[in-house]
């Protein structure tokens, strides 16, 4: 198969697994809406949080993209393995020193917010960190341009997340935990 082609496959199978995790979030936060009516307003808060906190992300995604790639051309495929290895020592530490700053700002924050427990804003914290791992093995994923796993891991976060809001329903609390179980889902089809 030509690059032409297979450039155009993975194109197809990337915007079908975005579409799957679009209707996805959007049937998660339909389902939350009804289940959680006054509360979602505290849910769409801290989501606004965690948006913040991405931005972060996006400069980070797109480098550790660009080094696997870089690594996998200039090496083969398996020093993606060894690189990411390599910085999971470093990088595990400094996100754990990230976050226990965040943790440190969750009851400003949830005073601010109005949130009825500072628990509400560390768990936005603890999913902002599991995002960011999250992030990094997507990346060498797609560094090594295995677009199917890739799209199927965004697929896996997607569904995980409706699945968990359906099951749990339970609370603010209750999304984050259905949020959390999608990411670890795109992270075991990431792997």
């Amino acid at each position: 198969m030509s690059n032409a082609r297979r450039l155009g496959a993975a194109s197809v199978v990337l915007f079908a697994a975005t579409a799957v995790g679009n209707a996805c979030a959007l049937l998660f936060h339909r389902l939350l809406s009804q289940s959680l009516r006054t509360a979602y307003a505290q849910l769409v808060a801290l989501l606004a949080v965690s948006n913040v906190l991405s931005n972060v992300t996006l400069g980070l995604n797109t480098y550790l993209t660009k080094a696997f790639s870089h690594e996998a051309e200039l090496n083969g495929p398996g020093a993606v393995g060894a690189r990411l290895k390599a910085l999971l020592k470093p990088g595990l530490l400094g996100l754990s020193l990230l976050t226990l700053l965040l943790l440190g700002l969750c009851p400003w924050l949830a005073a601010y917010l109005k949130l009825p427990s500072a628990l509400l804003a560390a768990m936005v914290m603890g999913i902002f960190a599991v995002g960011v791992v999250t992030l990094a093995l997507r990346a060498a994923v797609q560094g090594l341009h295995h677009f199917g796993w890739l799209g199927l891991s965004l697929m896996g976060e997607g569904i995980g997340r409706v699945g968990g809001a359906w099951a749990w329903g339970s609370g603010v609390a209750g999304a984050f935990g259905a949020m959390l179980l999608g990411q670890l889902a795109g992270i075991g089809l990431a792997l």
